[in-house]
């Protein structure tokens, strides 16, 4: 069921298989105005549970990008991007991870099997859109678009080939205004992966342990920040 909020026209999406009131008044929060208003509910008893955004690809909402990147590993880059894309989207923000990791370790983290669609299979096939890969978690607000083995035939095919840097943004402009947050989970090396989500970020986070070996490998992300900036993407 879509309702469209009288103030800023948010198109909202009430489940209809969580709703308990099979008649009356419904009080509703927009969740990006916060504006409240009511609508009449008629019809059979069904069930009530979150009231979200419904997934608008014509939205024209404006999105952060966050890389959270390190090259060494161990340093709780999963731990990081799984944690505040939950907390973001517990601050009732439409968020979108992204598994850039061929590891797959943030895909795991979210319950999902490595075998799913990825990245991979989006570039494979340029025909195929990214809204079909993206999994909508349970954890209203909070997106995945999950990683897999297959991920790694990407950085041998198109490693420094013409504006590889690009690949990645190119393909989330078509989304990128769905969602207020997109958070990517990169590998603990500096090479397709990292070089593409850097070109996208807005930010980039660096976690890391207080020890020589940890703190070490920031001096390089750094330097490879500095290159990005001066090559593919100078904010």
């Amino acid at each position: 069921m879509i309702v469209v909020c009288e103030r800023c026209n948010s198109r909202l999406q009430l489940d209809k298989r969580q709703l308990t009131h099979p008649v009356g008044n419904l009080s509703i929060r927009c969740p990006n105005c916060k504006h409240s208003f009511t609508i009449e509910l008629t019809g059979e008893p069904e069930p009530i549970s979150a009231i979200q955004l419904s997934y608008d690809k014509n939205s024209t909402r404006s999105s952060f990008t966050i890389v959270v990147t390190n090259q060494k590993g161990g340093v709780a880059k999963t731990s990081t991007c799984l944690n505040l894309g939950l907390s973001l989207a517990l601050l009732e923000k439409r968020v979108l991870l992204i598994d850039f990791d061929v590891q797959a370790n943030l895909t795991i983290s979210m319950g999902y099997s490595k075998d799913t669609t990825s990245f991979y299979n989006l570039v494979r096939d340029e025909h195929q859109n990214i809204e079909s890969a993206l999994i909508q978690t349970s954890y209203p607000g909070l997106w995945l678009l999950p990683s897999n083995k297959n991920m790694v035939l990407l950085s041998k095919k198109y490693f420094g080939t013409n504006e590889y840097e690009y690949i990645l943004h190119k393909r989330l402009s078509s989304v990128k205004n769905c969602f207020d947050y997109i958070i990517i989970d990169t590998p603990p090396s500096i090479e397709f992966f990292t070089i593409n989500a850097l070109t996208t970020a807005d930010l980039a986070i660096i976690p890391t342990h207080c020890d020589y070996l940890s703190t070490h490998g920031i001096e390089q992300v750094l330097n490879i920040i500095g290159l990005i900036r001066r090559k593919t993407n100078p904010t």
